[in-house]
C-alpha cells in the first residue's frame, strides 16, 4: 500500500537563494568573462527564479553565437523571446546592473547555486518515488538510478570554456592529441574542429537513411579511435554479427571492398591480410563486440559499465537505436526519452563517450523540395534530442543518380547543444569507408 502523502504545510521548503541568483548575473553583467569561471558549473535549473533563469538563457545564447554580453543585447534577446515581461521588463534588469557586485566571489557563489539545484533535485525524486511505489518494483528503481546519476553529473561541465573559446583553439585534431583537449579526434579533421573531438560523457548521434555512410562512418571512427588514438572501444551491434564488425573494420584499415567481405570473395592474400590487420591493431583488447541482437535501456548501461570499469573502454558504439527494446508493449517516445536519459547518465558518470546511429524512415527520401537530412527526421525525434550533445546527419547528394562504383558526394549537417549547426561537404568511398573533406584541412 502506497503511504499518504505529507500535507502541503508539512512539505520542505524548495532549496533557494535568490540573491545569489542576483549576485552572479549582476557579476556577469559587470564583468562578462566572469561567466566563463561558472560555465561549467550552472544550468537553467540551477535558477530557480523565472526571471534570472530567463537572464541565464540569455546569456549563454549570446555566448554560444560569440556576441558580447551588455543592458542592450540581453533586452533585445529576452525581446526576441517574449521574456522580458518575465524578468521585470528593462526596470528589472537595470536594477541587477546598477547593484553593485564584484566577480571575485562568482565561483563560490555559482556553487551555493549547483547544492540547491541538487536539493531541489534530490527533493523531487523522493518525492516522485513515494508516489510511484505501487509500480513495477524494477522499473521504479532503474528510473530512480538514473535520475539518481543525473543529480550526481550536475556541475561537471565537460570544460570552463565555451564551445566558441575551444573552437579558436583548434587548428587541427593534433590539438585532441597533443592532450590539449580532453577528448579523441574524428577521421575528419574538419569534424573534430566542428564538434571539438569526441569528448567524454557526450552522447554523439549518426543519422542517416538506409545505405548513407552511418555504419561506414561509424567503422572509420571506430578505426581512427583504435589506431591513432590508441583507444579501447566497444561496439554494440545490434543489426551485423561480430565477425562482420571486424572485416569491415579490417576492411577500413586495409582498402578493401566490404562487399568482398560480405560475399566471401576475398583472395587468399586479402585474407591474410585481414587476419594480419585484425592481430596487430585488435588483438589486445583495443575492440570489444557485443552483437546480442536483443537489447533494452538497462542491458545497455550494464554493458557499458562492465566496459569501462573492467577494460577502460573510453567510446561506446550502438548499432543502431531503433533497434533496442525500449519498454513492453506500445513504446511512447516518454520510454525512449527515459532509456536515453538512463544511457546518458550512465556515459556522463563513467566518462565514456557514445556514438549511436540511428535510421531514417525512407518516407522522407520522398519529401519534396527535401535538401538536408536532419534530427527532426528520425522517428522520436524529440526523445533523443533531449540527450544528444551532438547529431551528424548524413544525406548523399547521388542518392537520385545512377552511380557506378560507391564514390559519394555527401553533406554532413552537425547540430549541436551547445554550439552552432555546420554543414560539412564531404567525398566518400563507402567501398572502404573512406572520408575526404572537400574544404583543405
Amino acid at each position: 500500500m502506497t503511504p499518504p502523502m505529507p500535507e502541503r504545510s508539512s512539505l520542505p521548503v524548495i532549496p533557494q537563494a535568490t540573491d545569489v541568483e542576483r549576485a552572479v548575473l549582476g557579476a556577469i553583467f559587470q564583468d562578462p568573462k566572469s561567466l566563463y569561471e561558472v560555465i561549467d558549473l550552472l544550468t537553467p535549473d540551477a535558477f530557480c527564479n523565472r526571471g534570472y533563469r530567463r537572464i541565464w538563457e540569455a546569456m549563454q545564447h549570446l555566448t554560444s553565437q560569440d556576441q558580447p554580453i551588455d543592458l542592450a543585447t540581453i533586452s533585445n534577446r529576452l525581446k526576441e523571446c517574449g521574456a522580458l515581461d518575465t524578468c521585470g521588463g528593462s526596470t528589472g534588469l537595470m536594477d541587477i546592473v546598477d547593484a553593485v557586485y564584484g566577480a571575485a566571489n562568482i565561483r563560490n557563489h555559482a556553487e551555493i547555486l549547483l547544492a540547491h539545484q541538487k536539493r531541489r533535485a534530490l527533493q523531487a525524486l523522493c518525492h516522485d518515488t513515494l508516489r510511484e511505489l505501487d509500480t513495477d518494483p524494477v522499473d521504479l528503481v532503474n528510473r530512480a538510478e538514473g535520475r539518481m546519476l543525473e543529480i550526481a553529473e550536475m556541475g561537471r561541465g565537460s570544460l570552463l570554456a565555451t564551445h566558441h573559446q575551444i573552437e579558436r583553439m583548434i587548428t587541427a585534431d593534433t590539438e585532441i592529441q597533443q592532450g590539449r583537449l580532453p577528448g579523441f579526434s574524428w577521421p575528419l579533421p574538419a569534424l573534430t574542429r566542428a564538434t571539438c573531438g569526441i569528448r567524454p560523457g557526450r552522447i554523439y548521434l549518426i543519422i542517416g537513411l538506409f545505405k548513407s555512410g552511418k555504419s561506414k562512418l561509424a567503422i572509420a571512427a571506430m578505426q581512427h579511435l583504435i589506431t591513432r588514438n590508441e583507444v579501447k572501444v566497444m561496439f554494440l551491434s545490434l543489426e551485423m554479427g561480430s565477425t562482420q564488425v571486424f572485416h569491415w573494420l579490417a576492411g577500413c584499415g586495409l582498402k578493401i571492398d566490404t562487399a568482398l567481405f560480405d560475399s566471401t570473395r576475398l583472395s587468399d592474400k586479402q585474407l591474410q591480410e585481414t587476419h594480419q590487420w585484425i592481430i596487430k591493431n585488435v588483438s589486445d583488447g583495443q575492440l570489444t563486440v557485443d552483437d546480442r541482437s536483443v537489447q533494452t535501456p538497462e542491458s545497455i548501461c550494464a554493458a557499458i559499465r562492465r566496459a569501462a570499469i573492467g577494460q577502460g573502454v573510453k567510446v561506446v558504439f550502438i548499432d543502431y537505436l531503433q533497434r533496442i527494446v525500449w519498454g513492453e508493449g506500445k513504446v511512447t517516445v516518454a520510454d525512449i526519452a527515459r532509456g536515453m536519459h538512463l544511457i546518458a547518465a550512465t556515459a556522463k558518470r563513467l566518462g565514456v563517450a557514445v556514438i549511436a546511429l540511428s535510421q531514417v524512415p525512407k518516407s522522407v527520401e520522398q519529401q519534396q523540395g527535401k535538401q538536408l537530412i536532419n534530427l527532426g527526421d528520425v522517428k522520436d525525434a524529440a526523445a533523443f534530442a533531449e540527450t544528444a550533445d551532438a547529431s551528424i546527419s548524413i544525406t548523399d547528394l547521388n542518392r537520385h543518380k545512377e552511380m557506378i562504383g560507391a564514390e559519394r558526394s555527401l553533406k554532413l549537417l552537425i547540430e549541436q547543444r551547445d554550439g552552432p549547426t555546420k554543414i560539412l561537404e564531404v567525398q566518400a568511398d563507402l567501398r572502404y569507408g573512406q572520408f575526404y573533406s572537400l574544404v583543405p584541412d
